[in-house]
């Protein structure tokens, strides 16, 4: 039986027009940029998890993540890029298959969303108090990645 697939979609707004983002953009959705920002964030977030729950649980300490970034496309206003990350250790990290994408929004402003698809860890039923908390921490990863990633290109915008 295939796993459930859990829906994702988030966004951070940018108040930089889309021109200025394009290039870094680019520069800064490749696999290593993406694999460090998922492993950051998975550990930051676990731990938060594990803080708040009272849980004894502690993050792999060395998660290794592959991660696949495709050929970017254009569309109206948009560049998109296809992005894949999954857990290449024993712990579980969160599989993504989604598109990143930096999206004018007026003017003066864009937003960097991702739109795309997890699973549930192996062994956890739909409709369970785990799957619950496995999707809201899934969520969480995939917002502190696009806050970490908008701050990136923010900064590189700046530099230029």
């Amino acid at each position: 039986m295939r796993p459930a697939g859990l829906f994702i979609h988030d966004f951070v707004p940018i108040n930089l027009p889309f021109g200025a983002l394009v290039g870094a953009f680019s520069h800064y959705v490749s696999s290593n940029m993406i694999r460090d920002l998922v492993i950051e964030a998975w550990e930051s977030e676990v731990a938060e998890l594990s803080r708040v729950i009272g849980a004894g649980e502690t993050p792999d300490q060395h998660p290794s993540v592959t991660v696949k970034v495709g050929q970017p496309r254009s569309r109206r206003d948009a560049l998109v890029v296809p992005v894949e990350w999954a857990s290449d250790s024993d712990g579980w990290i969160p599989p993504i298959e989604a598109d990143l994408e930096v999206v004018a929004y007026g003017p003066r402003r864009s937003h960097l969303h991702i739109l795309g698809t997890s699973v549930l860890p192996p062994g956890v039923s739909d409709c369970s108090e785990r799957a619950s908390l496995e999707h809201r921490l899934t969520v969480a990863v995939v917002r502190h990645v696009l806050f970490a990633l908008a701050g990136a290109i923010t900064s590189e915008v700046g530099r230029s």
